[in-house]
């Protein structure tokens, strides 16, 4: 999943350059005729872009129909804000495997 945010995210900016050099009436054409891309799925890509290029880290892990829904204009700030807070806390204290009690690594050697 984090590849896929990843690329969202810097398409979405790469896309909002583009309109901003193009201007909107050629930006729908451009797309149409260099991507084979939808308008819907163009500006999907621009909303995440806008509200999660600075947490690009934060917000990897969550699918691209997460990310379009929890990018849309009808969202809620208050609700993207609260997801993203608690995703941004979970990350920070996630901790790596604890090692397993001596009882526990022999009988996982034994599985082997």
């Amino acid at each position: 999943m984090q590849l896929a945010a990843e690329s969202i995210i810097e398409v979405g900016r790469e896309l909002i350059e583009q309109q901003a050099s193009l201007g909107r009436g050629s930006f729908l054409a451009w797309i149409e005729a260099e991507f084979s891309m939808s308008q819907r799925t163009a500006y999907n890509f621009m909303a995440v872009h806008k509200k999660f290029g600075n947490k690009v880290a934060t917000v990897a892990s969550l699918p691209p129909t997460a990310l379009y829904a929890l990018a849309a204009p009808s969202t809620p700030d208050s609700i993207r804000e609260e997801l993203v807070a608690k995703m941004a806390t979970s990350w920070q204290t996630a901790s790596p495997r604890r090692p397993l009690s001596p009882l526990a690594a022999q009988s996982e050697r034994y599985s082997e």
